[in-house]
């Protein structure tokens, strides 16, 4: 039951096929495949188990091995991890990034506070970020980020609960000294809404529990004919824990900037570990094609006066993976920079747009959740999904589906920002918008 398939192509034929499943197995039950009457080879990695399995072979084959010879540091923590059982049973951990909260885990676990199901939930968080107090005075249960308790408590927990599916979030320890005695479930709430293919990225993940926000996000990662391995017992449509909150505050603004908010590029981060550094900067940014198109819309004179005209702030906000190129830019003095890594609110930035331009992001949808206007400025589309980024095209297609026009030019996109200010925006965005 709850079917699901996964294609891989190559030079554009089917090079091979992988069918997943759910099997309803008990005690007394064997386990035998057949494919045209022939029985097949059932295998656990590179171990083959037979051709006829009985459930205790299956369940031994799945259980992790203990780890041959742990280090005294790694004995040290299992043993740890081992006595503060039945502290941590049944627990649920919440987490958004390592440094950072204000994610969906933040506001599910608030919710948990709230409604006085808190007791047996913990959130982690590094004990040097900036939201560390502000969670702690709201009455958070903090674990510090790599701390012993955090590792007891989500190696014992039924659910870990994370807006992010980093490995580091999954696996703050090895994997091979802890798969043995860790029993905590992964519940991605995700940080935004999927519009693009991310199979590749997500079909790795232990996720046993799948967050989606609109039907057909839902229906593109339950598909079995799509491309992700997951099922409907996996994925549930219920939205964002962020966005009631998002609702609530929207309504009581209008919105006080334009905000652009491009996406990354794969091509223009090196990320060959030099110096230790996972990513780091390339030499020719300012010559890129991205460097030359945001600065000719961002330093455009017409966009200055369209923000003055309207009495709106212009506040850039680039992805994390990029913010090392801030100063690259050359931005005129008028433009803000709101840099995420050094403490920028993304609450308050969606909050606070009174319009969005981007190129591929679906931070977008956060601002055309509020019924507010986008622009996308796609002057590299061929690029992006031409295998050059990480993601490819998926479900969504920005034309047909998108919440504001498609600009190629900074020239087309400053005439969308424009018009969407004055109230002339084609009327099919705000159809979209509706439910």
């Amino acid at each position: 039951c709850f079917r699901s398939r996964r294609t891989a192509d190559f030079l554009g034929r089917t090079y091979y096929r992988q069918h997943f499943f759910w099997l309803a197995v008990k005690d007394g039950d064997d386990v035998r495949f057949l494919r045209d009457g022939v029985a097949c080879q059932i295998k656990r990695g590179p171990k083959v188990l037979g051709e006829d399995v009985d459930w205790l072979m299956l369940r031994n084959a799945v259980v992790p091995d203990s780890p041959r010879a742990p280090d005294e540091e790694t004995q040290r923590l299992r043993e740890y991890v081992v006595a503060r059982r039945d502290a941590y049973r049944a627990g649920l951990v919440f987490m958004d990034k390592e440094d950072r909260a204000e994610d969906n885990a933040e506001h599910l676990y608030r919710y948990l506070l709230a409604t006085g199901r808190a007791g047996n939930a913990w959130f982690v968080l590094s004990s040097s970020s900036p939201d560390w107090p502000r969670l702690e005075a709201e009455g958070f249960k903090l674990l510090a980020f790599m701390s012993d308790e955090h590792i007891a408590a989500q190696m014992n927990a039924d659910l870990l609960v994370s807006s992010h599916a980093h490995h580091a979030i999954l696996w703050p320890v090895a994997r091979s000294d802890f798969a043995d005695i860790a029993r905590y479930r992964f519940v991605f709430l995700q940080h935004g809404v999927i519009q693009n293919d991310l199979s590749q990225l997500l079909n790795l993940k232990p996720i046993r529990g799948f967050v989606t926000s609109t039907p057909d996000e839902y229906h593109d990662i339950v598909r079995h004919d799509g491309n992700y391995v997951f099922s409907e017992r996996e994925v549930f449509l219920c939205g964002l824990p962020r966005h009631d909150v998002r609702w609530l505050r929207g309504q009581n603004q209008k919105g006080d900037s334009i905000v652009v908010m491009p996406t990354w590029r794969k091509f223009l981060v090196d990320e060959s570990g030099k110096n230790g550094v996972a990513r780091e900067k390339i030499d020719h940014f300012r010559d890129s094609e991205y460097s030359r198109n945001w600065h000719e819309f961002l330093g455009s004179p017409r966009l200055r006066s369209i923000s003055r005209e309207h009495g709106l702030r212009i506040v850039f906000a680039p992805h994390p993976n990029l913010a090392m190129y801030n100063e690259d830019m050359n931005l005129p003095d008028y433009v803000e920079v709101a840099n995420m890594l050094e403490g920028a609110s993304y609450q308050e930035l969606f909050e606070r747009a009174r319009l969005a331009v981007t190129c591929f992001s679906s931070a977008a949808t956060e601002v055309a959740f509020l019924d507010r206007p986008v622009v996308y400025f796609q002057f590299d589309a061929d690029a992006f999904f031409g295998g050059e980024h990480t993601i490819k095209r998926g479900y969504f297609s920005f034309e047909d589906n998108g919440f504001g026009p498609v600009a190629h030019t900074a020239e087309d996109a400053l005439e969308y920002v424009d018009r969407a200010l004055r109230g002339e925006e084609n009327p099919i965005y705000s159809k979209r918008l509706s439910p």
